[in-house]
Protein backbone atom coordinates (compact mmCIF):
# COMPACT_ATOMS: atom_id res chain seq x y z
CA UNK A 1 0.00 0.00 0.00
CA UNK A 2 1.86 3.46 -0.92
CA UNK A 3 1.26 6.02 1.59
CA UNK A 4 2.68 8.62 -1.27
CA UNK A 5 0.10 9.53 -2.84
CA UNK A 6 -3.38 11.08 -1.96
CA UNK A 7 -5.69 8.47 -2.99
CA UNK A 8 -3.91 5.40 -1.26
CA UNK A 9 -4.15 7.71 1.86
CA UNK A 10 -7.82 8.08 2.04
CA UNK A 11 -8.32 4.28 1.57
CA UNK A 12 -6.86 3.55 4.94
CA UNK A 13 -9.87 5.18 6.67
CA UNK A 14 -11.54 2.15 6.74
CA UNK A 15 -11.72 -0.51 10.33
CA UNK A 16 -10.03 -2.92 8.47
CA UNK A 17 -6.64 -1.02 7.94
CA UNK A 18 -5.85 -0.34 11.88
CA UNK A 19 -2.07 -1.58 11.79
CA UNK A 20 -1.49 0.90 8.44
CA UNK A 21 -3.11 3.45 10.33
CA UNK A 22 -1.04 3.40 13.73
CA UNK A 23 1.93 3.05 11.51
CA UNK A 24 0.74 6.73 9.69
CA UNK A 25 0.02 7.92 12.58
CA UNK A 26 3.68 7.48 14.27
CA UNK A 27 4.79 8.53 10.95
CA UNK A 28 3.44 11.81 10.94
CA UNK A 29 4.26 12.15 14.14
CA UNK A 30 8.16 11.95 13.52
CA UNK A 31 7.47 14.06 10.00
CA UNK A 32 6.39 17.02 12.62
CA UNK A 33 8.72 16.22 15.02
CA UNK A 34 11.62 16.75 12.32
CA UNK A 35 10.06 19.60 11.08
CA UNK A 36 10.43 21.46 14.24
CA UNK A 37 13.47 20.18 15.38
CA UNK A 38 15.08 21.48 11.65
CA UNK A 39 13.11 24.86 12.29
CA UNK A 40 15.11 25.61 15.48
CA UNK A 41 18.36 23.72 14.23
CA UNK A 42 18.93 27.50 12.61
CA UNK A 43 18.89 29.99 15.95
CA UNK A 44 21.42 26.93 16.83
CA UNK A 45 23.47 27.86 14.14
CA UNK A 46 23.38 31.60 14.62
CA UNK A 47 24.12 31.08 17.83
CA UNK A 48 27.30 29.36 16.51
CA UNK A 49 28.47 31.45 13.81
CA UNK A 50 27.18 34.82 13.76
CA UNK A 51 30.73 35.81 14.76
CA UNK A 52 32.46 33.71 12.43
CA UNK A 53 35.03 35.62 9.98
CA UNK A 54 34.58 32.94 7.37
CA UNK A 55 31.35 34.67 6.45
CA UNK A 56 33.15 37.94 6.09
CA UNK A 57 33.31 41.48 7.64
CA UNK A 58 30.73 44.06 6.63
CA UNK A 59 31.44 47.62 5.75
CA UNK A 60 31.09 48.73 8.92
CA UNK A 61 33.79 46.35 10.15
CA UNK A 62 31.25 43.78 11.93
CA UNK A 63 30.91 40.02 10.92
CA UNK A 64 28.76 39.72 8.01
CA UNK A 65 26.19 37.25 9.09
CA UNK A 66 25.31 39.63 12.28
CA UNK A 67 24.91 42.75 9.74
CA UNK A 68 22.35 40.51 7.74
CA UNK A 69 19.93 39.15 10.47
CA UNK A 70 17.71 42.62 10.43
CA UNK A 71 16.87 41.77 6.80
CA UNK A 72 17.06 37.71 7.16
CA UNK A 73 14.20 38.06 10.26
CA UNK A 74 12.02 39.93 8.69
CA UNK A 75 11.91 38.26 5.56
CA UNK A 76 11.82 34.61 7.11
CA UNK A 77 8.45 35.99 8.92
CA UNK A 78 7.32 37.22 5.93
CA UNK A 79 7.57 34.15 4.22
CA UNK A 80 5.77 32.03 7.09
CA UNK A 81 2.68 34.85 6.85
CA UNK A 82 2.67 34.60 2.98
CA UNK A 83 3.14 30.65 3.32
CA UNK A 84 0.11 30.12 5.49
CA UNK A 85 -1.79 32.23 3.64
CA UNK A 86 -1.04 30.44 -0.04
CA UNK A 87 -0.07 27.04 1.04
CA UNK A 88 -3.20 26.37 1.74
CA UNK A 89 -4.42 26.45 -1.61
CA UNK A 90 -1.55 24.31 -3.09
CA UNK A 91 -2.19 21.68 -0.21
CA UNK A 92 -5.33 21.42 -1.17
CA UNK A 93 -4.73 20.66 -5.16
CA UNK A 94 -1.66 18.62 -4.83
CA UNK A 95 -2.77 16.78 -1.49
CA UNK A 96 -1.15 16.61 2.13
CA UNK A 97 0.89 13.49 1.50
CA UNK A 98 2.47 15.08 -1.50
CA UNK A 99 3.40 18.05 0.27
CA UNK A 100 4.97 16.21 3.21
CA UNK A 101 7.32 14.49 0.59
CA UNK A 102 8.08 17.93 -0.92
CA UNK A 103 8.54 19.23 2.42
CA UNK A 104 11.22 16.72 3.35
CA UNK A 105 12.87 17.57 -0.04
CA UNK A 106 12.95 21.32 0.50
CA UNK A 107 13.91 20.42 4.44
CA UNK A 108 17.32 18.34 2.89
CA UNK A 109 18.26 20.77 0.23
CA UNK A 110 17.97 23.93 3.08
CA UNK A 111 19.90 21.81 6.28
CA UNK A 112 22.60 21.20 3.55
CA UNK A 113 23.10 24.31 2.42
CA UNK A 114 22.80 25.63 6.26
CA UNK A 115 25.35 23.58 7.26
CA UNK A 116 27.51 23.98 4.28
CA UNK A 117 27.87 27.43 3.69
CA UNK A 118 30.14 30.62 4.35
CA UNK A 119 28.03 32.98 1.86
CA UNK A 120 25.49 35.01 3.70
CA UNK A 121 23.43 35.54 0.96
CA UNK A 122 23.07 31.37 0.43
CA UNK A 123 22.20 31.49 4.01
CA UNK A 124 19.67 33.24 4.03
CA UNK A 125 18.29 31.53 1.31
CA UNK A 126 18.09 28.98 2.55
CA UNK A 127 16.94 29.95 6.01
CA UNK A 128 13.27 31.36 3.36
CA UNK A 129 13.01 28.17 1.67
CA UNK A 130 13.36 26.39 5.46
CA UNK A 131 10.66 28.48 6.63
CA UNK A 132 8.86 27.95 3.31
CA UNK A 133 8.65 24.37 4.41
CA UNK A 134 7.85 24.79 8.11
CA UNK A 135 4.96 26.46 7.22
CA UNK A 136 3.71 23.47 5.17
CA UNK A 137 3.88 20.87 7.18
CA UNK A 138 1.16 21.36 9.61
CA UNK A 139 -1.65 21.88 6.96
CA UNK A 140 -0.44 18.82 5.23
CA UNK A 141 0.01 17.05 8.25
CA UNK A 142 -3.68 17.66 9.27
CA UNK A 143 -5.39 16.68 5.79
CA UNK A 144 -3.73 13.83 6.00
CA UNK A 145 -5.03 12.83 9.27
CA UNK A 146 -8.65 13.97 7.60
CA UNK A 147 -8.21 11.94 4.82
CA UNK A 148 -6.37 8.78 6.65
CA UNK A 149 -8.18 8.22 9.71
CA UNK A 150 -12.11 8.19 10.61
CA UNK A 151 -13.69 11.28 12.01
CA UNK A 152 -13.37 9.87 15.47
CA UNK A 153 -9.53 9.38 15.42
CA UNK A 154 -8.74 13.03 14.29
CA UNK A 155 -8.59 14.70 17.63
CA UNK A 156 -6.10 12.04 19.00
CA UNK A 157 -3.92 12.34 15.47
CA UNK A 158 -4.43 15.99 15.84
CA UNK A 159 -3.13 16.15 19.68
CA UNK A 160 -0.03 13.81 18.98
CA UNK A 161 0.94 15.42 15.73
CA UNK A 162 0.93 18.91 18.01
CA UNK A 163 2.85 17.32 20.74
CA UNK A 164 5.66 16.39 18.26
CA UNK A 165 5.44 20.11 16.96
CA UNK A 166 6.64 20.92 20.50
CA UNK A 167 9.32 18.67 20.94
CA UNK A 168 12.26 20.77 20.20
CA UNK A 169 16.38 22.29 21.09
CA UNK A 170 16.03 23.89 24.34
CA UNK A 171 16.92 27.94 24.02
CA UNK A 172 20.33 28.91 24.21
Amino acid sequence: MGFGHTASVSNLAGAESAQPRALLGALLFVAVMINQMSRVMIPSLLATIKEDSSFGVAADGSFAITSALPTMLPLTSMTCLVGKLALGTVTDRLGGSVILVIVFALFAASSAGLIATSSVRVFGSMWVLNSLAYTATWGAATQVIQKAFPKDEWATQISSIASAGRLRAPAR
